[in-house]
């Protein structure tokens, strides 16, 4: 919920979505003492179809305008993709591609009838290449950004920009949730907390930005692999993601 703190201190109400009740009660109550706002908040599960329906429900019976839209939820599986178990790897394609899909279509009416609007997705560096042992958490990214650019296209001329966030590794607790803290990718000495990425994700989506990527390492990366042979990259990234 890093990108809460942006928004709150900026005076702007939010409305906090995560699985846990007690942690967004206490985060709810954290930003409006903090910051003077309103935060709402609802405990979801955005995995299941059922939990992302209640969601938008629950935003249209408030009558409230989405102006600034935060499509953040995600998860990772690392491994052998053969090894994974299917349910897990279909969840996370739920979560990673269909919640943020739903909601993007739900709230971007309104963007499009009032004619501002600003939608951020977070995609990944992840998203730039294909990705041995971690191949459906890649796959779902490449979507992300995919569909980011493209909508980016369709509402230019709505006043609505959608900026796709693609964060490198860094120290959310993501990786143990991904089991993937092990690997050489997540073994670096220094990583950026999710804090310093909330915060550039946040600037690059109030500046419009199209793409914006955390990091002049990962930039460099990002850029390089488009002129790389394929098979090249797919050795470099299958190395990173090895164990350590």
């Amino acid at each position: 919920m890093y990108l809460a703190h942006q928004f709150a201190q900026k005076s702007t109400d939010v409305f906090l979505v995560a699985r846990s009740h007690d942690k967004l009660k206490r985060l709810s109550a954290q930003l409006e003492n903090q910051y003077g706002i309103t935060a709402w908040y609802k405990s979801a599960d955005l995995s299941k179809r059922g939990d992302v329906n209640q969601l938008i429900r629950e935003v249209e019976d408030k009558e409230l305008f989405v102006k600034y839209l935060v499509n953040n939820a995600g998860v990772g599986d690392y491994g052998s993709f053969v090894d994974r178990d299917y349910d897990k790897l279909e969840s996370m394609m739920h979560l990673n591609m269909d919640a943020l899909t739903k909601l993007t279509h739900a709230f971007l009416p309104a963007m499009r009838e009032a004619s501002e609007g600003k939608i951020l997705m977070v995609a990944s560096l992840a998203a730039f290449t294909p990705g041995p042992y971690m191949a459906t958490y890649y796959a779902t990214k490449h979507y992300v950004l995919a569909l980011s650019q493209a909508l980016y296209a369709e509402n230019q001329d709505k006043n609505i920009t959608v900026t796709a966030l693609c964060p490198g590794p860094t120290r959310t607790g993501f990786e143990e949730g991904a089991e993937a803290e092990n690997t050489k990718l997540f073994k670096a000495k220094k990583l950026p907390t999710g804090m310093e990425v909330a915060a550039f994700g946040f600037k690059a989506m109030m500046k419009g930005r199209l793409v914006a990527i955390h990091g002049r390492k990962n930039r460099f990366l990002a850029f390089i692999t488009r002129f790389s042979p394929r098979r090249l990259v797919l050795r470099i990234v299958k190395n990173m993601q090895s164990e350590v």
